[in-house]
């Protein structure tokens, strides 16, 4: 998975997603997050920042189709 800057067309960070498919992103509102699901059923949250994964969700082999991040 890559974030690119669209003013400049330069690649910003590059983050290693495994060996699935990411069908979905979502940044979160403080864009220090993307959160990525895939074919696989996993929900990965990387840091923006450095590109490292922090915390993954297994669904047990879901397809995940969409995501939302939610502030409670």
């Amino acid at each position: 998975m890559r974030i690119w800057d669209v003013s400049s067309g330069e690649q910003l960070i590059s983050m290693e997603t495994g060996p699935v498919d990411v069908w979905t992103v979502v940044f979160s509102p403080d864009d220090k997050h993307v959160i990525s699901g895939s074919n696989a059923g996993k929900i990965t949250m990387y840091s923006v920042e450095g590109g490292k994964q922090e915390q993954t969700l297994d669904t047990r082999g879901k397809f995940i189709l969409s995501l939302a991040y939610v502030n409670i």
